[in-house]
């Protein structure tokens, strides 16, 4: 039996609620959630996707700033 399908980055960035060039910037900038690279593919796991949104990491242009900082 195969567990849930793999996401795309579409599919993540409806999720995170970001643009697709975000979702893509994270990952060349190695930050993001955890993917997966299949031959010329990228996917990604929803639970890693889901982990990712739930730990309140947020980025700025001067780097990583703490959920709880922004009112």
């Amino acid at each position: 039996m195969l567990g849930k399908p793999l996401l795309i980055d579409t599919e993540v960035a409806r999720i995170t609620k970001c643009s697709v060039s975000s979702v893509r910037k994270w990952r060349v900038q190695g930050r993001g959630p955890l993917y997966l690279r299949l031959g010329n593919s990228i996917r990604y796991k929803e639970q890693d996707v889901l982990h990712y949104v739930q730990s309140g990491k947020l980025y700025s242009e001067t780097g990583l700033r703490s959920k709880k900082n922004i009112k």
